[in-house]
């Protein structure tokens, strides 16, 4: 397809990015049974190396939690400084994600989506718009992201395996990372702690690649399309 028969028009979805969400964000507190200031959403993209039906399929993967092998004690210190800081993570796993490789770790801070949208319907875009930050690894759900101008925090804990299986679009990606990259749970919470504390050292980089890779900011889309297609 040659550029010249593309029409940009944007991304409907995007528009929950440009509204006010505080209504939909008390919500989403309230069915939480504690106080909450800061909620981060974790999500992951999946990995062909662990899906048993993908002809990467490495058949030596092993069970781990979704912070990939972390000591139990590294994850026992994330979820002291969310219970420090009144926060939570809501962690979206990819539906294809391999579900047989992940470990079902309860947490009193970190939640998956499926239990909060069982009580709340919710998008994964309304999700990462009432959020104060985001955790990825791979997902292009970042560039989406990009539109909420809040920090990201890129988790890269198996990033030599992942390249050498599924690969990168653009590769190395590092150039379109902007924010903090961590390879273990340490790293994650010194991070978190950073964006707690209000730092934000990437909000440059974030308007930099967003202008680059985002043509509408805006909320608007629904109107181009129909203006195209019917006017």
């Amino acid at each position: 397809f040659y550029y010249e028969k593309c029409v940009t028009l944007g991304f409907p979805r995007s528009g929950i990015f440009y509204k006010d969400n505080t209504t939909l964000r008390g919500r989403l507190i309230k069915l939480l049974p504690f106080e909450v200031n800061k909620i981060f959403v974790y999500v992951p993209t999946h990995r062909d190396y662990e899906n048993k039906s993908r002809k990467l399929y490495d058949k030596n993967s092993k069970k781990r939690s979704i912070w990939g092998y972390e000591p139990k004690e590294n994850i026992e210190k994330l979820e002291q400084l969310l219970d420090d800081e009144k926060a939570v993570i809501i962690a979206k796993i990819h539906p294809v994600q391999a579900r047989e490789i992940l470990d079902e770790q309860k947490s009193n801070r970190i939640f998956t989506y499926h239990e909060i949208a069982s009580r709340l319907t919710i998008s994964l875009n309304e999700l990462l718009a009432i959020s104060d930050a985001m955790i990825t690894d791979y997902t292009s759900a970042v560039f989406d992201y990009l539109q909420c101008d809040k920090p990201i925090i890129y988790y890269h804990f198996d990033i030599e395996k992942y390249n050498n299986t599924r690969g990168f679009f653009i590769n190395p990606m590092t150039p379109l990372c902007a924010g903090d990259t961590c390879y273990n749970v340490v790293e994650l919470t010194d991070s978190l702690k950073d964006i707690i504390e209000g730092k934000d050292t990437y909000r440059e980089k974030r308007k930099f690649i967003l202008d680059l890779l985002v043509t509408h900011q805006d909320a608007n889309a629904e109107e181009r399309i129909k203006k195209y297609f019917f006017d």
